[in-house]
């Protein structure tokens, strides 16, 4: 593969992140403003259209960078939990390394 990206003139080492690894989304809560199609879909007199800055917690899927696995503590929980990565440097050890 690498032989060929490098035919085409893009080398693997010039590929961004999510290029050579791709992209992953976890559902998060997130405290964010409410958007504007939110508002226009709110009661008139709803707090969040007196105050643009009321602050309201919501689920979305965001964007999150998955580590390799060999730098990656917690593999199994930042997959299937959500949990934030803790990274380590390289382990030796590790039978997949």
């Amino acid at each position: 593969m690498r032989a060929k990206l490098k035919e085409m003139g893009e080398p693997w080492g010039a590929l961004t992140e999510p290029r050579k690894f791709g992209n992953a989304f976890q559902r998060k809560s997130v405290l964010r403003k409410f958007r504007s199609d939110e508002l226009v879909a709110l009661p008139e007199k709803h707090q969040a259209r007196l105050n643009p800055d009321l602050m309201v917690t919501r689920q979305d899927f965001v964007e999150v960078a998955l580590p390799l696995r060999w730098t990656c503590v917690n593999p199994v929980e930042v997959i299937f939990d959500g949990a934030d990565a803790v990274t380590d440097a390289v382990r030796p050890h590790d039978p997949e390394v």
